[in-house]
């Protein structure tokens, strides 16, 4: 930010009655770091999951009504525009609960000191910019009373030099937490807060002025790093502050830099299960473009997980995601137990043929229709993807009567959930008028998130028309259904009757986690009484304009799975009972050359196939 006008001698704004002891220039290196457990000092160590929100270009009364309409707090403020800002906030309870806060847009220093002094505050980040062509500081305070009580300094005009000295003093050690340079009449200040770094706020650090991104990456990799203080210069290097991230403070975390918007910001948090701790944006070019920390912002499980797609889906050269991924997993009438992307809407290609089928099934259970009815359905000759098979795309040109086939009702619905048969697929939407049948049904099954508008399924996006879900949708549909709430035992029994049950990953990680816990003798028993019933679906799309793709050459990668698993637990020496789930994952928009193989993305899904139910195995092999 580059800020001109007229300012006094650099002095020092102390909010604490003593300095004490000596700390090191550029590093301070405790013996060991404990992890952070609670945002009492700030939250950008701290990776308890937690709701947060990302606001961009919002101007103060819209983040103060979002802070009090989420009960959250801000935790991270950028000055976007005039008037405007980027703020990020996080649930303002357990590991993230302060005593009280408040923000504020634009104070002089006095008013900043002020603030302090009335809220017996302390400042976890500080913004400087213009307002009438005078200087003024956007800040974050929490109150720094009981628990949360630190000694802590501030500086809102220090020079590289001053910090340094600061540093050095003898006194207590001070380890920066806030780091935001601006141009001053040609040259550059920067307004910086420091905690005392001892105790349980101990920790390894670094801190670094003018880096360009390929030496930040060079600094991180050599003190094995994690950003928690990211600052842009106008030279577009980048000053930052680094705690080390090993031992008991390591966390999962990734940085990014010249994002190109804050929906990618968002989206690439979101996509990692992680949570934004430091936006800063520029402009180039008239646009905005952004920079941000990412922290881990999910239980163990979850992040394992998500690694697993990373490594299959991510480009190592920019760690970039090349797809849209997800995963989850619910005990059904509980909590979910792993999630990724559980909201984002996907392509579920031939997953969404259960509604196909649950629509079927709810009009047998009404008694408007017979499984045993005739069903009428078409070959496709002239399809312009798998002519003449149980793959082609349906077209409406060659549903004529030379092209007819006739069977029952239930050997149709069969086909379309045993073997995927997009010909008997497009004969239900037939048999029921339009596809407006099976949207009803999703909507019937309280999938509100969920858009069924392509009737030819097997076509991909035909003329540009795509159905979405969601995970949670796909969820909740199964979870009804297991539970009794759509469709009776005997129904519910037959909707699940046709639907595809082998899982050889899934076995796999049965046997592995039985010989693991020396109950390898059990394993036949087990299996037999697990019951899992799945949909899957996948497409390889061309990028074509027919397709309504955005690629030009090549082929979009879509794999998607849904379904219900119910493992045996025992519940005494010769009782048993089982433990059912909903789950699902996808993987949707990944582009490949054309004549490229798709193994490796393959075997990817694949391994999620068993690694998904790892856990609840071994927790119900556990009481066997």
């Amino acid at each position: 930010m580059r800020i001109r006008g007229d300012f006094p001698v650099q002095r020092e704004t102390a909010v604490v009655a003593v300095l004490l002891s000596v700390l090191a220039l550029i590093m301070a290196l405790p013996p060991s770091a404990a992890a952070d457990t609670t945002a009492l000092t700030d939250d950008r160590s701290v990776s308890t999951p937690t709701g947060w929100w990302l606001y961009p270009d919002a101007n103060a009364a819209f983040l103060t009504a979002k802070a009090a309409e989420n009960g959250a707090r801000i935790t991270d403020v950028e000055v976007s525009g005039t008037g405007l800002f980027t703020a990020t906030m996080v649930r303002d309870t357990g590991a993230y609960a302060v005593p009280d806060w408040w923000w504020y847009p634009a104070l002089t220093e006095a008013e900043v000191t002020a603030k302090i002094t009335e809220h017996q505050g302390r400042l976890i980040d500080i913004e400087p910019h213009l307002v009438d062509g005078a200087v003024r500081f956007a800040v974050v305070l929490v109150s720094n009373t009981g628990s949360a009580a630190r000694t802590w300094w501030w500086w809102p005009r220090a020079t590289p030099a001053f910090i340094a000295e600061r540093l050095a003093e003898t006194g207590t050690p001070k380890r920066l937490v806030a780091l935001d340079g601006y141009a001053v009449d040609g040259g550059t200040s920067y307004a910086v807060v420091m905690v005392a770094n001892t105790g349980a706020d101990a920790k390894p650090w670094q801190y670094w002025f003018n880096q360009s991104p390929t030496a930040l990456a060079e600094k991180i990799s050599a003190f094995g790093g994690r950003i928690t203080t990211l600052d842009r210069a106008d030279n577009g290097n980048y000053n930052v502050v680094l705690v080390r991230n090993a031992g008991a403070d390591e966390k999962y975390w990734r940085h990014y830099l010249g994002l190109s918007s804050s929906t990618q910001a968002l989206d690439l948090a979101l996509q990692h299960n992680a949570r934004i701790v430091d936006i800063e944006e520029h402009h180039s070019g008239g646009q905005p473009v952004y920079s941000v920390v990412l922290i881990d912002n999910v239980a163990a499980e979850s992040r394992r997980l998500t690694g697993i797609f990373e490594t299959g889906f991510d480009n190592p050269a920019t760690a970039l995601p090349d797809a849209e991924y997800g995963f989850y997993l619910k005990r059904v009438g509980a909590n979910e137990q792993v999630f990724l992307h559980r909201n984002k809407k996907w392509e579920p290609a031939s997953a969404i043929k259960a509604v196909h089928n649950f629509e079927v099934i709810r009009r047998v259970a009404g008694g408007t229709d017979s499984l045993d009815s005739d069903f009428v359905f078409y070959n496709y000759p002239n399809s312009p993807y798998n002519k003449g098979t149980s793959s082609a795309c349906p077209i409406p040109e060659d549903e004529t009567q030379a092209n007819q086939v006739t069977r029952t009702l239930d050997w149709g619905r069969t086909e379309m959930m045993r073997i995927s048969d997009n010909r008997t697929t497009r004969g239900i939407v037939l048999r029921y008028q339009d596809v407006s049948a099976i949207q009803n049904a999703a909507a019937l099954a309280g999938m509100k998130n969920t858009t069924i508008h392509q009737e030819n399924i097997g076509c991909a996006w035909l003329n540009g028309k795509r159905n979405s879900t969601t995970l949670v949708d796909m969820g909740v549909f199964y979870e009804s259904i297991e539970r009794g709430l759509l469709l009776s035992p005997q129904h519910r029994d037959a909707f699940f009757g046709p639907m595809n049950t082998a899982n050889a990953e899934l076995r796999a990680v049965v046997q592995q986690e039985a010989d693991a816990l020396g109950k390898g003798a059990v394993v036949a028993d087990f299996l037999s009484r697990m019951r899992n019933h799945h949909k899957a679906g996948g497409y390889n799309i061309p990028c074509t304009t027919e397709q309504g793709t955005t690629c030009t050459s090549g082929h979009l990668y879509v794999r998607t799975i849904a379904g219900r698993l119910a493992l045996p637990v025992k519940t005494g020496a010769s009782t048993y009972g089982e433990r059912p789930f909903v789950y699902g994952w996808f993987v949707n928009n990944l582009h490949y050359c054309s004549g490229c193989a798709t193994t490796a993305f393959d075997q990817t899904v694949a391994h999620m196939r068993g690694e998904l139910f790892r856990e609840q195995v071994r927790s119900a092999l556990l009481t066997w």
